[in-house]
């Protein structure tokens, strides 16, 4: 079942930041204070783990940047990580999401990543979409439904 906790994203991102393999070259940025939300913790962690685990992965440049945010709506949280790597082309952008599917099928693939972030945001009504230009990275937005 659902162990729904309050689970500060502050904490969650600084566990990840300090538990995956993030190069040197690449900065995680937290925009602002991020808030606390009634979740299952570990699926949080897996949810944000996930996205930044993508993002750093997707960096081509010489300075990397992740920068996630957030933004909120009466009844929604809506976070963002964004990251400034090879972007992904627009037929692209529903594709990702389903199971399995993979850019260019290489190993550090993003398929089932998204497909897990898919599975924890349905439970908790939210969504996820992508805004991106081929070059120019991409921004991954997200929505948790208040409980």
């Amino acid at each position: 079942g659902m162990n729904n906790e309050l689970v500060d994203i502050n904490f969650i991102l600084n566990t990840i930041v300090n538990s995956i393999y993030i190069p040197e070259h690449i900065k995680v940025l937290v925009k602002q204070n991020l808030p606390t939300l009634k979740a299952d913790a570990t699926r949080m962690q897996q949810l944000f783990q996930n996205l930044i685990s993508n993002a750093v992965n997707y960096i081509d440049k010489e300075k990397g940047l992740v920068e996630v945010d957030y933004t909120e709506t009466p009844e929604f949280y809506i976070f963002s990580i964004k990251d400034n790597g090879v972007g992904i082309a627009k037929e692209y952008h529903e594709k990702i999401f389903k199971i399995f599917s993979t850019l260019k099928n290489d190993k550090e693939s993003t398929g089932i990543g998204l497909s897990i972030v898919k599975k924890i945001l349905n439970l908790y009504e939210g969504q996820i979409w992508v805004e991106s230009e081929v070059g120019k990275g991409a921004t991954f937005y997200f929505t948790i439904k208040k409980s």
